[in-house]
């Protein structure tokens, strides 16, 4: 199923860096667009495209590999960007000031994970953290009226 309404571009570090001065190394932007003009973005660690992908499908409210992306990501439907687009999505992103801010915050905690040996995935909030095992329930004690028939 391939979604033409949507369309989801990934800028690497230094094609962000060269609308938003301040991009913290290491982080990706998503720009996700849709036909009625609305515009989603979703920041990640370039360690992770695809979950950031999935990610960005998740707050669209769409299957994952349901809509098209550029450049090429393996698993995912492709389309190809003019120049003149990339311009105007830059153009978009350096208005976006706040990005900066949202990409370092998710790179320090993302750094943080890597470094204690945590779940980077859970420590930036795109997992749950495994639960503990509830205790297995005490086996149930044979009935009185059997103890009583033995």
């Amino acid at each position: 199923m391939k979604n033409d309404d949507v369309f989801a571009y990934v800028l690497d570090q230094e094609l962000v860096r060269s609308a938003l001065q301040d991009w913290p190394s290491g982080m990706i932007l998503i720009l996700c667009l849709k036909a009625d003009g609305s515009c989603q973005t979703v920041v990640g660690h370039a360690d992770e495209t695809s979950r950031t992908l999935r990610k960005a499908a998740a707050a669209l409210g769409l299957p994952e590999r349901s809509f098209a992306v550029a450049p090429e990501v393996p698993g995912w439907p492709t389309r190809r960007v003019r120049f003149s687009e990339e311009q105007d999505m830059l153009r978009l992103v350096s208005e976006a000031k706040h990005l900066v801010e949202l990409a370092t915050d998710y790179a320090i905690n993302y750094r943080f994970a890597r470094d204690e040996g945590l779940s980077p995935e859970v420590v930036t909030g795109g997992a749950k953290p495994p639960q503990p095992r509830a205790p297995e329930p005490p086996a149930k004690p044979a009935s009185v009226v059997r103890q009583m028939r033995q």
